[in-house]
């Protein structure tokens, strides 16, 4: 692409020459196309991320100063800048959806169904791992908050420093209580 001509194309149809337009759109238009092929698992329609380029291109072509700038690598940041704002855009409502897995028969390849994930399951699962904690800690704050932590993957060593924080006392002895306690609950878990 050729920068020079390209800045004088901008000037020309910032003096009146409309048909300077189609030469910086259609010189510009290769990177819109690849922008759109890079976000093209998080874009709904095509056509919403290229106008919105579109529309902050002809204000950059408005405010463009040739002799300051380089409008090509300005048009370039213009194009990454609208992109990350999808990229985060989909990324925050990304979390709203729920994932789909795509069934296929192996009779009927043409037929394709969708399977919606239950989240009734997780919640029943979640109440009984918070009915087996209470029932473990029996009303202690100090084994609810071991149990809680194993169930996030915590280890012992981490637990009782986080023990020492939250409750006082030293490490160690937090330490030495929750060895004592894994082997009660490994043995009430047991039916001993």
């Amino acid at each position: 692409m050729n920068k020079i001509k390209l800045n004088r194309e901008v000037a020309a149809y910032r003096a009146g020459n409309e048909e300077s337009l189609v030469y910086i759109f259609e010189t510009i238009n290769p990177l819109i196309e690849k922008a759109s092929r890079d976000l093209e698992n998080y874009i709904d329609e095509f056509t919403k991320f290229d106008c919105r380029v579109i529309l902050e291109l002809k204000r950059l072509i408005k405010t463009f100063k040739e002799d300051e700038h380089d409008f090509l690598s300005a048009a370039k940041a213009v194009i990454d800048r609208t992109k990350s704002q999808y990229y985060k855009r989909d990324s925050r409502n990304s979390k709203l959806y729920t994932s789909m897995n795509a069934l296929e028969t192996v009779e009927d390849e043409d037929k394709v169904g969708y399977q919606f994930a239950d989240r009734r399951q997780n919640v029943e699962d979640e109440v009984l791992l918070n009915e087996k904690i209470t029932l473990l800690a029996q009303g202690d704050n100090r084994r609810k908050i071991i149990l809680t932590e194993w169930t996030k993957g915590a280890t012992s060593k981490s637990i009782s420093e986080l023990l020492a924080q939250q409750l006082g006392g030293k490490a160690d002895s937090h330490y030495r209580f929750i060895k004592r306690f894994k082997s009660e609950c490994q043995n009430a878990l047991a039916g001993y």
